[in-house]
Formats: C-alpha cells, structure tokens, sequence
C-alpha cells in the first residue's frame, strides 16, 4: 500500500516484485475531493445544497414528520429560540423524550436528486442530551431501506458533516432524524437540530 505524505490524495494499493538490487518506482495515486483535512493541492471541492435552519419555526415546505410513540418533532422560529453557543439566526428542530412512555419519533427532510458521479453530502448541526438514542439514517433507495449513517446516545454538540458513496447513475437521497427512547422516567433524551443541509461533493 503506498500513502501519499501530502494531504488529500488517496492511498492505493499494487502488487511489486522484489528483486535483489534496489529499485525505485513510480505510483499513480488518485485525488481525494471530498478529504477531511482539505482537498489535494491543485483541486477544489465543489458543493451543493442549502442549509434548512427553521428560522420560521415551522415543518418546511416538503418534509414530513410522525411519531410510532411519544410526541412528534416540534419547531421554535429564530425569534423564539435563544442558547449559548447556538448558530446565529437560527430556529431548532427538537424531538423530546420523556420517559413517561417509549418514544420512537422521526422527522424527514425532502428528497433531493444527486447527479451521477456525484457523492450525497450531508450536514447539520446537532445538540443532543443523553437518555435516548438518536439517529441519521439515510435512503438512496427509494425509502426501501434506512441504514444509519450518524447516531448519538451520550451528550453530542457541533457541527456533522459526512459524504456517501457516489453512483454511476443519479441518486434520489433522503434523510431520517429519528429519536427513540425507552419507558423510564430516569432516562430522559433531548434532541435539538439546525443548519441541516442535504446536497452533493464532487
């Protein structure tokens, strides 16, 4: 395996023989866009999407929330919501659970098309209380399936951001934050979340 020693290129991985001198070679290595610690020297990461912040308080036009259990998400504008540390002209989305009955209750966002060879990027910023369990699951199927890409069930606060695999053909994405928590009045789980933004990388 050669690993490049300048950031934002990818490792790769060939097969070499070994003689009985020494010998130099020469490795191709890919550029990683969507790298963490900052795109390869040369190249630039190109993003899409626009941040949802509930600055109005309300369920946006195209998501959809419902509860299996417990109470349903809520909404409080950027008028009404006020916390140290919290994003500036922001409202909240926030899901609770109480302990006074199991709680299983999600909110989903619109679904959004990622062209092909395009990688599905999501961010958000999430305060999360412990008691519960919360989760990121994400659908490219056609909501056949949710796997769960970000879960929280200890105090989490900041910013997320992570990328899904791109696909040859175009990708319909969607995104599921979903609270659960159990019958128990000494577990109590609070759930606030802004700056959710649903796009592509490449």
């Amino acid at each position: 395996q050669v690993t490049p020693e300048l950031t934002g290129y990818q490792t790769a991985n060939t097969t070499i023989t070994v003689g009985a001198t020494d010998a130099t070679r020469d490795f191709t290595v890919g550029a990683d866009l969507l790298a963490s610690e900052g795109s390869a020297l040369g190249y630039q990461q190109n993003t899409s999407g626009t941040a949802q912040t509930f600055a109005d308080g309300t369920l946006p036009s195209g998501w959809s929330a419902s509860a299996a259990s417990g109470s349903p998400w809520g909404f409080f504008s950027a008028a009404e919501w006020s916390a140290s540390g919290w994003p500036s002209g922001t409202g909240v989305a926030y899901a609770l659970a109480l302990g006074d009955g199991p709680t299983d209750t999600s909110l989903y966002t619109a679904p959004v098309s990622v062209p092909a060879g395009q990688s599905p990027l999501v961010s958000f910023y999430s305060s999360f209380g412990p008691g519960a369990l919360g989760e990121v699951d994400v659908t490219t199927d056609g909501v056949t399936t949710w796997p769960t890409e970000w879960s929280a069930s200890t105090t989490s606060v900041g910013q997320f951001q992570f990328t899904l695999p791109s696909a040859s053909s175009a990708q319909t994405v969607q995104l599921r934050f979903r609270l659960q928590g159990p019958d128990s009045d000494s577990d109590v789980g609070v759930w606030l979340i802004t700056n959710v933004r649903l796009g592509a990388a490449w």
